[in-house]
């Protein structure tokens, strides 16, 4: 009875997949997988550059130039390289965290959604407050984890030594900031499910 019921689920996992009912699942560990291959890449110093060059190469790919600011880009490659028949996402997921932000919030297609909560493979929109003012910087990643009390990510040109100074992929621990007089504030999470 357990290996016919075993067969039936497979069979029916099989069909779910075929149909794609189960493709998000699938592939948001798929950008997971592929975001922590990157971690350890750094930059030249001051967005000239990366040391490795097939990095190099890859992010001029995607559409980066030096001296560019880059975590997007990073989100870019990570998710056209994962999701690559939603060509859109070259378009939606621009070099500014706040255009993507809102070209997402404006898209109708109903691939995507934009969340409270993030889950594995969500992509992660910050936004730079000062003196309790919004700002047009930001920041973003790819959610690796996520708790009720924080998160982790991977994300392109950042720091792990505490500075603002971003220079690396890297693995960040973040919690859910969504009010602070100066500083990086969470704007919101996007999802890919088509």
């Amino acid at each position: 009875m357990l290996i016919f019921m075993t067969m039936n689920f497979n069979a029916i996992a099989i069909a779910a997949i075929a149909a794609g009912i189960l493709s998000v699942a699938w592939r948001q560990p798929k950008v997971v997988g592929i975001a922590s291959r990157y971690v350890g890449k750094q930059e030249i110093y001051n967005n000239r550059g990366f040391s490795d060059t097939l990095f190099h190469n890859e992010m001029l790919a995607v559409g980066w130039q030096p001296p560019q600011a880059w975590c997007m880009y990073f989100v870019r490659l990570v998710c056209t390289k994962a999701y690559p028949k939603l060509t859109a996402l070259r378009v939606l997921i621009s070099p500014s965290s706040q255009t993507t932000w809102n070209n997402f919030q404006k898209d109708t297609s109903g691939k995507y959604q934009i969340v409270s909560f993030p889950k594995p493979g969500d992509i992660v929109i910050f936004q730079y407050w000062k003196d309790g003012m919004p700002t047009t910087s930001g920041h973003a990643g790819v959610v690796i984890k996520a708790s009720q009390k924080e998160f982790q990510t991977i994300e392109g040109n950042t720091s792990t030594d505490g500075t603002n100074q971003g220079k690396v992929v890297a693995k960040r621990v973040r919690r859910y900031i969504y009010q602070l007089e100066t500083g990086l504030i969470i704007k919101g999470f996007i999802r890919i499910t088509a």
